[in-house]
């Protein structure tokens, strides 16, 4: 019970206090023969390390953070893994380059996965500490054999997001970047047989705003593109059922357990805001491929993936948009039209033509104008969800020019059978006329 309130004593006391009372009682209570005990006070080490000064640190707390490194408890193990959030923040840095980062590399390896877990927590701030050099020349190597040997899915998940944080990408640098990270983006991406492979791929590509200031939009967009579409065809094929029906259930808590499948949809969109974040590099494969997966991921059997192509049509349609309205013009409107005009037994293409006219309309009406005609059939439609739809947009709208070309409509909409309707077109008329 007293090892908890450790953390907020220290916070009172001034260093030298805590020096002189408080590292005798944690020295002697961390070596407790009751593990219970000696547990909670390991867990201190860090706090109490950043309490004092670190020349203080690293005479009097080397030999217990060396002796609980390497204790044969494993829990013992754990416990000072979890610490070095703090750890490595308490010491000078000669003392961090010679024994603290070598100590972690061993939790890094520690053959019990629990330790490895706690340990990999903390990678950020291993870098942080010890900068580019000294974590690419140990670390690195460390983090390297984990991804491509460990079986323990948090030790995956934790140094997948680590080597694509913002503390790790600004700390190494450069060619650095390349030599190091690189091959460690490139690998988790690529390992489909890897153990959470949807998982940590979706983190590599959620980074994908930090890798291309690391090297380049032209750069990423040159060695990735085949990798990209590589990666959005494997999780269509790798859907698992997971239709709007499933994966709605499961928001809605009626599904029977954790979809393992749920990432996969994901990764889609994941993909596809990667492109995005590629237009404009110039480069010919990537264009391509942009409006080839723009395309196929507006019939997608997934809601989110049809709705996150229908916002970046509106992305690329704007006027600062590396796409820019005129490619939109001649490359994307038309691959709309003939999508809606091949939808007649697909209600939910309609659905997310709606949403895609809504954009493109938002970021400039002009680009809209060719599609007037067939978002009015929408108003119109034999299915009650495209009307509830295309009338909700419409009270969205705040072109009055662009409302009243279709404001006729709403008189019938608002007589329609379906109380949704009903509701969406009085809303919508009533916005308008206020």
């Amino acid at each position: 019970a007293a090892s908890t309130a450790v953390p907020e004593v220290v916070k009172a006391l001034p260093a030298e206090t805590v020096l002189e009372v408080l590292i005798p009682i944690f020295i002697k209570l961390s070596g407790e023969p009751q593990e219970s005990v000696a547990l909670n006070w390991v867990g201190n080490i860090g706090v109490l390390a950043k309490t004092l000064r670190p020349e203080q640190s690293a005479q009097h707390l080397v030999a217990s953070v060396e002796q609980f490194c390497s204790a044969r408890s494993w829990r013992v193990r754990f416990s000072v893994a979890q610490c070095f959030k703090d750890l490595p923040l308490g010491f000078d840095a000669k003392t961090v380059q010679s024994v603290i980062l070598p100590l972690y590399c061993e939790l890094l390896r520690d053959p019990e996965g629990e330790v490895r877990s706690a340990a990999s927590e903390h990678v950020e701030v291993v870098c942080e500490v010890v900068g580019s050099d000294s974590f690419t020349s140990s670390a690195i190597p460390v983090i390297t054999g984990l991804i491509e040997m460990d079986q323990q899915r948090a030790v995956r998940l934790n140094l997948a997001k680590a080597i694509v944080s913002d503390r790790v990408v600004k700390t190494v640098q450069g060619n650095a970047a390349k030599e190091y990270l690189l091959p460690l983006w490139e690998q988790l991406l690529r390992n489909a047989n890897s153990l959470c492979a949807p998982e940590v791929r979706l983190i590599i590509l959620e980074g994908i705003d930090r890798i291309i200031g690391v090297l380049g939009g032209a750069s990423v967009a040159q060695s990735w593109t085949s990798l990209l579409k590589d990666l959005f065809e494997t999780s269509r094929r790798h859907t698992g059922g997971q239709n709007d029906m499933s994966m709605n259930a499961n928001m809605n808590g009626m599904g029977g357990g954790e979809d393992v499948e749920y990432p996969q949809w994901r990764l889609r969109v994941a993909v596809i805001h990667a492109l995005g974040c590629l237009a404009g590099t110039g480069d010919s494969g990537v264009d391509r491929l942009i409006v080839e997966v723009w395309a196929s991921s507006l019939s997608d059997e997934v809601f989110e993936v049809r709705l996150t192509a229908a916002k970046l049509l509106g992305q690329f349609a704007k006027g600062d948009s590396p796409v820019g309205p005129n490619k939109v013009a001649t490359l994307f409107t038309p691959r709309l039209i003939e999508f809606f005009k091949q939808s007649k037994q697909k209600y939910h293409q309609r659905v997310v033509f709606v949403h895609a006219f809504r954009y493109l309309l938002e970021s400039d009406s002009g680009l809209a104008e060719p599609l007037f005609g067939f978002f009015e059939k929408c108003l119109e439609d034999k299915v009650a969800n495209v009307r509830l739809t295309a009338a909700r947009v419409l009270g969205e709208v705040t072109n009055e020019a662009v409302y009243e070309k279709f404001s006729r409509l709403l008189g019938t909409l608002a007589q329609d059978h379906d109380p949704d309707v009903c509701e969406a077109a009085r809303s919508c008329a009533q916005r308008h006329s206020t």
